[in-house]
């Protein structure tokens, strides 16, 4: 265990410039023996070490030089050769076993701990200096995680927890983290409450929420609540406020102030929550937010093999009886409760193309796909667990057509047949009217295929929520308040 002293700042940096030199082989016996002397005591440390000689490894011992290296003649000096080979070569060599060993400690070495959370998922991210596991999936203990750009979502005890790169955020419990520099947004689910973030000038404890937190440059901390109230303490000066929905505060070193009816960011002039009712704000909701949810549905047998988890699989076959059993549609529903006081203005609904290796893309043309709404809303409680093409809603009887009485068309977009992995998206009139329609808080949309390939088709997919890379079906929304 570490004491709070090792953990300083000072010490921190002591061990920032240890590292750097003996990574740059430029350390002495002292400095190398002072730095094991760090590693040893503070597990954190050993992580960062692992990670960062294994950056520097791949960088230092390219493949292509691999076949310049040569096995000395037998007829050579028989004295040490060391010398003769080249630094980066043992500087490689020492990485891969140090990697190995640690990162074997790493993972393994736990001891029974449990972990206080896990990444859910990852986009486009590079980290930079982490002391903890970086790979969704994987357990996750109190540490630094260090995010130079991407997006990362956690799991922290009952908060789901987004990372907008470049942030710096420390975990310490399963309820509490520290945000050192840059954004996050939490929503915390029920029984979570009470969750805290501390901020260089802050500490704010939930009370049932979804909010945003920025620590600017200048170490100023900027926080908006969503939805619900955060009781926030001012550290400087101990004044405690709570900050309620669409109400945002700023945290300085002298005092807590109110957001103006513009707040700087870089340079960039943003939209402010506290400004005028009719200003616009823009808003982004996933089927992996709140209750949202989404599947797909396929009218043979709904086997395990023949399901994806992390796609949703949508194809129009081509019309001969042995093809029936492999159509497919899809279903996501958006937990519009986030935005129930507000008027949509205008709206996008982005889905992300995947690859699915299902059928030939030779053999399907470019692809016409609908996007349905279901606008009776008392066929809204369905369970993606449960959902099956008998099940699904908003279908005639024939289990085949959309029921025109119960659904609405929203928009198009084609699929081409070069391209099927990129982001597709309507932004229709007709979708922002639908969703200003909504009386119950939520609103299901239906995507079907209208063209049909030739048999053994490409069979097309688009990422769910539980895709590990891919952005999940998200609803860009422009909204001005009621």
């Amino acid at each position: 265990m570490t004491t709070s002293d090792e953990s300083s700042p000072q010490h921190w940096d002591r061990y920032c410039e240890l590292r750097d030199l003996v990574l740059d082989d430029l350390a002495e016996q002292a400095q190398l023996a002072e730095l094991e002397e760090c590693l040893i005591r503070d597990p954190s440390l050993k992580r960062d070490f692992v990670e960062s000689l294994q950056t520097r490894s791949a960088i230092a011992y390219p493949q292509d030089e691999l076949s310049d290296l040569s096995m000395p003649s037998r007829t050579e000096s028989t004295l040490p050769q060391w010398r003769s080979v080249p630094k980066w070569a043992y500087v490689g060599l020492a990485a891969g076993i140090l990697f190995f060993l640690t990162t074997a400690w790493l993972y393994l070495d736990r001891g029974g701990e449990e972990g206080i959370g896990m990444i859910v998922k990852t986009e486009n991210c590079q980290w930079q200096g982490s002391t903890v596991p970086t790979v969704a999936g994987v357990s996750l203990h109190p540490g630094r995680l260090v995010l130079d750009r991407g997006i990362a979502e956690l799991r922290i005890g009952l908060v789901d927890v987004t990372m907008e790169g470049p942030a710096d955020l420390e975990l310490i419990s399963t309820d509490r983290c520290f945000v050192h520099s840059g954004r996050i947004f939490a929503e915390v689910h029920p029984g979570g409450e009470g969750f805290e973030v501390q901020t260089p000038t802050s500490l704010l404890i939930d009370r049932g929420t979804v909010f945003g937190v920025n620590v600017t440059a200048d170490g100023n901390s900027d926080l908006t609540v969503v939805k619900g109230r955060v009781d926030a303490k001012h550290l400087s000066s101990g004044t405690t406020v709570s900050v309620t929905t669409r109400d945002a505060k700023r945290f300085t070193r002298v005092g807590i102030e109110t957001f103006a009816s513009e707040m700087v960011d870089d340079g960039v002039n943003l939209p402010s929550l506290a400004s005028a009712a009719a200003e616009q704000q823009t808003v982004q909701i996933s089927t992996a937010i709140g209750k949202g949810r989404d599947g797909y549905v396929m009218a043979g047998e709904q086997s395990d093999d023949k399901l994806s988890r992390t796609a949703l699989l949508v194809k129009e076959p081509p019309n001969f009886s042995w093809g029936i059993p492999f159509r497919r549609r899809g279903y996501m529903h958006f937990d519009l409760s986030f935005v129930s006081e507000q008027t949509v203005h205008s709206a996008k609904l982005q889905l992300q193309g995947v690859p699915t290796d299902i059928g030939f893309l030779s053999l399907m043309p470019d692809a016409t796909f609908a996007v349905y709404g279901l606008t009776d809303e008392s066929l809204e409680d369905w369970d993606e667990t449960t959902l099956s093409w008998q099940s699904s809603p908003g279908v005639l009887s024939d289990d085949v057509t959309l029921d025109p009485t119960k659904t609405k068309l929203l928009g198009k977009f084609v699929v081409p047949q070069s391209d099927p992995t990129r982001m597709f998206s309507i932004d229709t009139s007709e979708l922002g009217e639908f969703l200003n329609q909504d009386t119950n808080g939520g609103a299901t949309l239906i995507l079907v295929s209208e063209t049909a390939g030739i048999r053994d088709c490409y069979v097309h997919g688009f990422a769910s929520r539980r895709h590990p890379d891919a952005s999940p079906p998200t609803l860009r929304l422009t909204l001005t308040s009621l």
